[in-house]
């Protein structure tokens, strides 16, 4: 999902690509359109979120019951793998087995765990979704898309999560992958690992229209800052984890503290 130099080459949209853009433009373009690869290590939470992610895919794909040897012994794979120990790895433990028995009591048949797919409906940008998982016939939905989140920050509100253009972007992938609409409606999830808390909404068609609204119109904004090389630098407590602190010619990286 590279994207080449110039206002006219097409743009690449996702859950992150747009929360890169939302928080600052100057790392969306080292990243998308300078391409420069981080030199800068993934910190402690980048790595506990990883590892939590893989662990929570291995075991449903696999069909294992959370807290069970198997299960727990896929954990402990992936957490030395990520290298973590100590209170870094019981964290991330204690949370897969939550958000794994959390998706299964749903109920319904599993979908999507950790699939990758595209929207392309306009020449003008595709959409990228990455599903952690969804399920089909479940206890809230015909379908619900379940986003899994292991950092600090979570939404508290189903306000808060409709207004989240990750929410956009998942609502309108959900419902380009599966065009069926008798599975609707198609409920959004975000589940928060270390509360163990959900917060879901159920959008209706009048949220669809102004999510792919949205979406062009983010999309013409990138396009526009193309043509005038115009990304400036927004800097914020996002600075403590961005990919390009080291080279950010707004924010000082030694006087950035570590997340």
């Amino acid at each position: 999902m590279s994207e080449r130099n110039g206002s006219n080459a097409p743009v690449h949209l996702s859950k992150s690509i747009l929360g890169t853009w939302e928080r600052c433009r100057l790392a969306y373009k080292y990243e998308r359109v300078d391409r420069i690869a981080s030199a800068v290590p993934p910190s402690a939470a980048q790595l506990r979120g990883s590892a939590a992610h893989a662990a929570v895919a291995e075991i449903l794909k696999g069909a294992l019951e959370p807290g069970a040897a198997a299960s727990l012994a896929v954990i402990d794979r992936i957490v030395d793998g990520h290298g973590l120990a100590g209170g870094d790895g019981d964290r991330v433990r204690g949370w897969v087995v939550d958000a794994a028995s959390i998706a299964l009591e749903r109920g319904g048949t599993l979908r999507w765990v950790e699939e990758l797919f595209s929207v392309e409906r306009t020449d003008v940008f595709t959409l990228w979704a990455k599903f952690d998982i969804a399920i089909v016939g479940g206890a809230l939905a015909p379908l619900e898309v379940i986003d899994f989140t292991f950092g600090a920050h979570r939404v508290t509100t189903p306000e808060e999560l409709a207004s989240s253009i990750g929410a956009r972007a998942y609502r309108l992938a959900a419902g380009h992958v599966e065009p069926d609409r008798s599975i609707r409606p198609i409920a959004i999830t975000e589940l928060h690992g270390p509360s163990c808390s959900t917060v879901t909404i159920v959008p209706d068609d009048a949220y669809v229209i102004d999510a792919w609204a949205q979406m062009k119109a983010v999309a013409a904004e990138i396009r526009t800052a193309r043509e005038t090389d115009e990304f400036p630098a927004t800097p914020g407590r996002h600075c403590g984890w961005c990919a390009y602190r080291d080279r950010c010619p707004v924010v000082n990286a030694d006087d950035i503290a570590p997340l």
